[in-house]
């Protein structure tokens, strides 16, 4: 008997807590659904046909759990297991989403998934975001500083990218930026090249930034040769052609490209002999003959000055004197024997010096020595800003080698430097070096 009143006394005491349980089950889901009717709740996110917003519960086969602590399970200890939903006088104060729940009210797994796709979105806006700030549009003044500093090959690119680019990078103002501005980069180009026993239409163009070459087209100068090549800011002049290899140059002439004239100048006298270098520096043309003479042409008043300086530097007469123009000094490249120093079992050997011309006092000092040895009989040096540049190329053991060197006149040391390692003439005739000729600009 007595093992039987305590049967149904169990049985009572489960009956009332099942009660229980459902009411607290009907009045959760009336809550939310008022709630939904207000407009405070969300979408209906279903994951396997559950509703994750409390209005069914389940068991842990697929369910929520009812004052157990799945945030315990998911690693999060400040969740508390409360054991039974039949304690009395206990009152569940908060639902789903507010501080210190008691019901962990999403099926098992689905937590972890709930959580993920609110994730996804916040990255999703995110990334809205950030397309967003790549269509912001710059105003035409800020976009023209930023493509000014392009060097030329990544600005001829950006010049295809749209028609508003291409205009504003065209346009006078801002190629005037560009030409005033530090952003430019010297260019070499290398004209004369001889490739198959004829001269190409071909100009190689060093890109000194990126140490790479390239070919631009131009049949005018197919089949041309022994012709000179001057530059002038961001124009590239071609003179003569087709002369004789031993014709003399007693005469000159001056170019006008605004009134696109020539007019000649005044014959050098006869004793001078015949001019192997010109250069103008200071609004003076400077020329050096064979026999060591140096006289200027004052191109404002048109007339020849001959001038006396110290003892002209020594040079092999195999190798002819080079005069440049750099920096506001009037340079020259000599070949000399060097015997050895004084020093017994040093050889002698011929190296390349460059001197420096006191306009003022009228004497010449030497202030480098080239590094490479003197092979080419015919190097180009030009000058521009503070640079010297040189080009020598010379055939050896059946291959035609090209070197490009550089000097800073502003260095205190002033050290030459190799610029390119990249030889380019290995595809080129032996003639090459005799025809070939030079010009630089900052483009």
């Amino acid at each position: 008997m007595f093992s039987e009143s305590v049967s149904e006394e169990a049985l009572r005491q489960d009956f009332e807590t099942l009660t229980v349980s459902k009411r607290l089950v009907r009045s959760v889901s009336q809550k939310l659904r008022k709630k939904n009717h207000r407009g405070e709740g969300g979408e209906e996110d279903k994951v396997r046909g559950v509703s994750l917003k409390c209005l069914t519960l389940y068991g842990r086969g697929g369910g929520c759990k009812v004052g157990a602590d799945t945030g315990e399970e998911l690693g999060d200890p400040s969740y508390r297991r409360r054991s039974s939903a039949s304690e009395e006088g206990k009152v569940y104060k908060s639902i789903c989403g507010i501080e210190d729940n008691n019901f962990d009210c999403f099926s098992y797994g689905v937590r972890e998934k709930f959580w993920k796709k609110n994730n996804r979105k916040d990255l999703d806006l995110e990334e809205s975001v950030r397309n967003s700030r790549m269509h912001i549009f710059l105003p035409d003044d800020i976009l023209e500083m930023c493509l000014v500093r392009l060097p030329l090959t990544s600005l001829m690119n950006a010049r295809l990218v749209c028609k508003k680019w291409r205009h504003l990078t065209t346009t006078p103002r801002f190629l005037q930026m560009r030409r005033e501005g530090s952003c430019q980069k010297p260019w070499l180009f290398l004209f004369g090249a001889v490739k198959d026993g004829y001269c190409s239409g071909e100009i190689h163009a060093l890109d000194m930034s990126q140490d790479q070459w390239h070919r631009i087209s131009a049949d005018i100068l197919r089949g041309r040769f022994m012709f000179s090549v001057a530059s002038m800011q961001d124009d590239i002049y071609i003179v003569g052609g087709l002369g004789s290899w031993d014709e003399p140059l007693n005469s000159g002439e001056i170019y006008d490209s605004l009134s696109n004239k020539w007019t000649e100048i005044q014959k050098l006298p006869i004793d001078f002999g015949v001019v192997c270098a010109g250069v103008v520096c200071n609004g003076m043309f400077y020329v050096c003959s064979e026999n060591d003479k140096l006289a200027g042409y004052d191109i404002e008043r048109g007339f020849w000055i001959g001038i006396q300086t110290s003892a002209f530097p020594p040079h092999v007469h195999e190798y002819y004197p080079k005069l440049v123009s750099c920096n506001g000094s009037l340079f020259l490249l000599s070949v000399s024997w060097c015997e050895g120093d004084g020093q017994i079992g040093r050889r002698n050997k011929a190296v390349r010096k460059l001197w420096e011309l006191d306009l003022m006092y009228l004497t010449w000092t030497e202030v480098s020595v080239h590094p490479d040895a003197p092979m080419d009989w015919n190097p180009v040096f030009v000058a521009d800003r503070n640079l010297i540049f040189g080009v020598e190329m010379f055939k050896i053991f059946g291959q035609v080698l090209d070197f490009f060197t550089v000097c800073d006149v502003s260095d205190v040391e002033m050290n030459w430097s190799h610029i390119s390692r990249n030889h380019m003439a290995h595809e080129l005739d032996a003639s090459s070096c005799m025809t070939k000729t030079m010009a630089v600009l900052h483009l």
